[in-house]
């Protein structure tokens, strides 16, 4: 009989279920609080207290995301760079 409460299955998933709620307001909740957590000062510090987004093909999405994800860069830091390349290239044309 000992061996029988070693090898039950229901005492087992209920050690190892997952300590958090999967509902939609669980995760909403959750993300919330991750997004809260991002320290405001250092990215004003860092210069990045400004929201730029616009709308893309997907393809151009992933293929931006596979570029900075070759150089070692976030996503930002990559459009960034790309940004700040194309205005001063436009700068330089003008001048």
């Amino acid at each position: 009989m000992a061996e029988d409460a070693a090898f039950d299955m229901a005492a087992a998933r209920a050690k190892f279920a997952s300590k958090v709620s999967g509902n939609k307001t669980a995760r909403k909740a959750r993300g919330k609080k991750l997004a809260a957590a991002v320290d405001k000062r250092s990215l004003r510090d860092a210069g990045r207290d400004v929201v730029f987004s616009f709308r893309c093909r997907d393809d151009l999405q992933a293929a931006c995301k596979a570029a900075a994800k070759a150089k070692g860069q976030s996503i930002a830091e990559w459009m960034e760079a790309i940004l700040q390349g194309a205005i001063d290239m436009e700068a330089s044309e003008d001048a």
